[in-house]
């Protein structure tokens, strides 16, 4: 295969590179997409996907039909915890993820519904009691309380999204009228309640801590109204609960605008227990973005943070703000100045980069930043040192993660034709070796083979491309495993379709890919810096979709959709390392 035409893999996760627009895409398998926008906090609604899921929308290499393949095969100790046609969410997180929470461990999954010819039911099923032995019954006559029936209506789109963000799940029906679900519930309740021409609910995002969540409602806009190209929405944030009322209005925003080439709108619920709702919205079409912020329910918090800022996030410790001043809103040529302010308040704010691309926070208030002359930059203490800037790389188009550690992983030359990328990380302060993983373009980086690195940042997985050259029918990539001190690299399977961890004692990937699943399995890690050496454990031959629960069960969960008695959801118990 030659780099001459787009083939086999397309983008399903966000790569923001420097004058690139519009780019054909890379990885998982199916057709061309096209590049995203930056996941660096400018996002319109940022999400993390942590599970592992092949993206299989429109596989060209779909091979041999489901009735000449094997049947599914379970590994000892994997069980069913329910039968028949299921599907994870794959719009978001599937499952509870609220960091420090002693709730049960609860995921979301789809079938065909029972009452209505084609129409799809949604359930939540509380996959602690699955470990526990519990056995559970979803869709009976009789309800079961570790299996939930949300509704039997339910439908999404790329606005109406379901998935769960800490341990709030939202959902839409078929009206898409929004609904909140937490554990503990025994229905989900009505986030909004919109009557006659009433304007559309959409977007809603719940808090990561806590039971808080956001939701945008388009504003009708009258008949003799002067004609707009803005999209006036009220601001909805509240919380969810068995017996809470509707999310309130607490502002107005300009949500979006046809006229403009970038979102220009934020809002997000932060804080050390999701307590503070942050925003930034322009007052009048074409005016600049004002940033605001107040407590969760006490509108005489409210403030304005600071005018004309964009890309704004906050530290990983929570102490200051990060934003762009002054930003160009240009996709092939983006530029603001970095700046750093005090949490919440925005006081004190510290003028970083004048000329930044785009930036992440590495630990604690420490940052990376991408600069528009294509210089990559550690700023180790920008509170206390603003001025000492340590220069880590040169013509790099784009940041790709960060690690709890403070590695970067970052590109340097994209390929126009398969969407993929060479592949370099790098300390933040440069106390590291330089890794140079890859090249040669050859690095997939969305769905699930997105270079990732190990939750305790010792290690990253990745994978290349290793089959560019030939006539094959769809590109094939080579799992690796680097550790990230020495760089030593590790080969883990010569032909992956996702990677992931759990934790830091096992990686887990699915392989032998027929075209709709794969196999699972899993390797142990040695301290967290180590392949274990040997054969690798089958866990499920022809999975659909699997995620690591850990840290919260130590357990995976994955589907088998063959369409035969096999089907269902399951739970793999892993062995202790």
């Amino acid at each position: 295969m030659s780099r001459s035409s787009c083939l086999g893999w397309r983008v399903a996760g966000p790569l923001f590179v420097m004058g690139v627009a519009g780019l054909c895409g890379a990885t998982g398998l199916g057709g061309c997409g096209s590049s995203q926008a930056p996941s660096n906090g400018g996002d319109y609604q940022p999400r993390e996907i942590f599970d592992a899921l092949p993206d299989v929308s429109s596989p060209s290499d779909a091979g041999a039909s489901d009735a000449l393949l094997p049947p599914p095969m379970t590994a000892p100790g994997a069980f069913r915890v329910v039968a028949g046609t299921a599907e994870l969410l794959r719009n978001g997180p599937p499952c509870t993820s609220e960091a420090g929470s002693t709730s049960d461990t609860w995921c979301g999954f789809t079938a065909p519904s029972r009452f209505s010819a084609g129409a799809q039911a949604l359930y939540v099923v509380n996959l602690t009691a699955g470990m526990a032995g519990t056995p559970i019954s979803c869709g009976g006559v009789t309800p079961d309380p570790n299996c939930l029936l949300l509704t039997s209506g339910f439908a999404q789109d790329d606005t109406h999204k379901t998935f769960f963000q800490g341990n709030t799940l939202v959902y839409f029906d078929s009206t898409a009228t929004p609904y909140g679900w937490r554990p503990g519930m025994l229905n989900g309740r009505r986030l909004a309640v919109v009557t006659g021409a009433g304007g559309d609910v959409h977007d809603c995002t719940p808090s990561r801590l806590g039971n808080a969540v956001v939701c945008l409602h388009d504003l009708p806009v009258a008949a003799d109204a002067p004609a707009s190209t803005a999209v006036q929405s009220e601001l909805l944030v509240g919380a969810v609960g068995a017996a809470s009322p509707p999310l309130p209005a607490i502002a107005t925003v300009i949500s979006s605008d046809s006229a403009d080439s970038q979102q220009r709108f934020q809002a997000r619920i932060v804080g050390s227990s999701g307590e503070r709702i942050v925003w930034s919205s322009r007052a009048v079409p074409g005016g600049p973005e004002i940033l605001n912020q107040q407590l969760i329910g006490d509108p005489t918090t409210r403030q304005v943070v600071a005018t004309d800022v964009s890309k704004w996030t906050v530290s990983l410790d929570g102490t200051h703000w990060g934003w762009l001043s002054g930003y160009n809103y240009d996709g092939s040529a983006p530029s603001g100045t970095l700046q750093l302010a005090n949490f919440p308040d925005g006081s004190n704010p510290i003028t970083l980069v004048p000329q930044t691309a785009t930036y992440a926070f590495t630990v604690g208030s420490a940052l990376a930043v991408l600069s528009t002359a294509k210089a990559l930059m550690g700023l180790v203490d920008p509170v206390n040192a603003p001025a000492n800037v340590t220069v880590l790389d040169s013509d790099v188009i784009s940041i790709l993660s960060v690690s709890k550690m403070g590695h970067v992983a970052y590109v340097k030359k994209y390929d126009f034709v398969f969407g993929l990328v060479d592949l370099y990380v790098q300390m933040y302060d440069r106390s590291g070796v330089l890794c140079t993983l890859d090249r040669l373009e050859e690095v997939p980086y969305g769905s699930g083979l997105t270079p990732r690195f190990l939750p305790g940042g010792t290690a990253l997985l990745w994978s290349r491309v290793t089959n560019l050259d030939t006539t094959d029918s769809r590109l094939k990539a080579g799992g690796r495993f680097t550790e990230l001190t020495s760089c030593v690299t590790t080969n883990v399977d010569p032909d992956v379709v996702t990677m992931s961890s759990l934790g830091d004692g096992r990686i887990v990937y699915s392989n032998s890919y027929d075209g709709g699943s794969g196999t699972l399995q899993t390797r142990d890690v040695l301290g967290g810096t180590t392949l274990a050496p040997g054969a690798a454990t089958v866990v499920q031959t022809r999975t659909d979709a699997s995620l690591s629960l850990y840290p919260y069960l130590n357990a995976l969960a994955y589907t088998v959709n063959v369409g035969d008695a096999s089907d269902g959801l399951y739970l793999y118990p892993v062995p202790p390392s």
